[in-house]
């Protein structure tokens, strides 16, 4: 399987090499990637990562102000509740029932016509290993 490096590189390639301006940004539809990771910690040590990674746990975690200027925390549903949080519910979920098809969040638009980028992620564990897939309708890919 290739690396996240490998991967982002080919994203990068295909969208300048095949995808079309649109409104004065590079668009390529129905992109799929696979990657894995050996040690996350890895990716961390990359100062520009590690801090990106650090904002994006404001966008999806809570209201704090964050580089992105916005947040999705209160937009996070999933039929599965939790005192705690979203993330929480699709945890207990998976170990309740490790094999559910069913560990999905959905982001619902907010405020006056905001539709966040992100429309899903669902989590699915399969011979021990756990697969996210993300649908977005837009994505920033040179940062997120």
């Amino acid at each position: 399987m290739k690396t996240l490096k490998q991967v982002w590189y080919d994203l990068m390639s295909e969208v300048l090499t095949f995808g079309v301006i649109v409104e004065d940004y590079y668009e390529k539809l129905g992109i799929n990637v696979q990657f894995g990771f050996d040690d996350i910690d890895e990716l961390l040590l990359d100062e520009r990562i590690k801090a990106d990674t650090l904002e994006m746990e404001k966008v999806f975690f809570s209201n704090e102000a964050n580089i992105f200027n916005h947040s999705y925390s209160k937009t996070i549903l999933t039929p599965y509740p939790s005192n705690n949080s979203p993330i929480d519910a699709i945890c207990k979920l998976l170990k309740n029932n490790i094999s559910s098809r069913k560990a999905v969040l959905i982001f619902a638009p907010y405020g006056e016509e905001k539709v966040p980028c992100i429309t899903s992620i669902q989590f699915v564990v399969r011979q021990n290993v756990l697969y996210v897939f993300y649908t977005s309708r837009s994505q920033d890919i040179y940062r997120k």
